[in-house]
């Protein structure tokens, strides 16, 4: 029974050593915060820009499943569905 004690005290000792090195693990792959809307001076600076993009029929901008700006420029209304050939995030 020694020998098991022997075998078992270093895994013993690593397990109580470790609860600083999970809660950095812990925080390591934490999401990151959530973040609030978007600044309203940016936004239309960027809608702006978008205008002028004779190939670009519509914007939106969508975080953690909130649509925060749809805009139309081009084309038929964002309600109604369209074929697209590809899509970026």
């Amino acid at each position: 029974m020694p020998w098991l004690f022997r075998l078992l005290l270093p895994v013993l000792a690593l397990l109580v050593g470790c609860p600083p090195v999970a809660e950095h693990a812990m925080r390591m792959f934490a999401p990151p915060p959530p973040t609030h809307g978007l600044a309203p001076e940016a936004m239309a600076g960027v809608i702006a820009r978008a205008e002028g993009l004779p190939r670009l029929y519509s914007l939106v901008v969508a975080r953690d499943g909130e649509i925060l700006v749809a805009h139309r420029f081009h084309g038929p209304p964002l309600s109604e569905p369209v074929n697209i050939k590809s899509a970026s995030k």
